[in-house]
């Protein structure tokens, strides 16, 4: 979309500046926001998955180090974060209504 130059009769509309933190004034934004992050677990559970699949396909050897790998407290610890988040995104999937409760927008027409 390309910007048109303000003229004498066609100004330019004011935007209020906004703060980078504008999510940080409310809890229910805030939980939009943290529900909006939990986009990353969904993509590490993938990616995951598929480097398991990988392990599996290239023999007993490839499985052994990705479970060797994945054993480590680090990866434990990421992996419990992520399933953390996980269970967020699943909750606020499946709840009816939990990202409008969250502050996301307003779905019903005229409330």
């Amino acid at each position: 979309m390309t910007m048109q130059p303000s003229t004498e009769f066609h100004p330019r509309w004011y935007r209020a500046p906004v703060s980078t933190y504008w999510w940080m004034g409310s809890w229910r934004y805030s939980l939009f926001i943290l529900r909006e992050l939990t986009s990353v677990a969904v993509a590490w559970s993938v990616v995951m998955t598929l480097f398991l699949l990988r392990a599996l396909l290239n023999g007993p050897d490839a499985y052994a180090r990705f479970t060797h790998r994945m054993q480590s407290p680090w990866m434990i610890a990421l992996n419990l974060i992520a399933f953390c988040f996980l269970l967020l995104h699943t909750i606020t999937w499946f709840k009816p209504g939990a990202a409008r409760d969250a502050g996301s927008c307003r779905w019903e027409a005229g409330s």
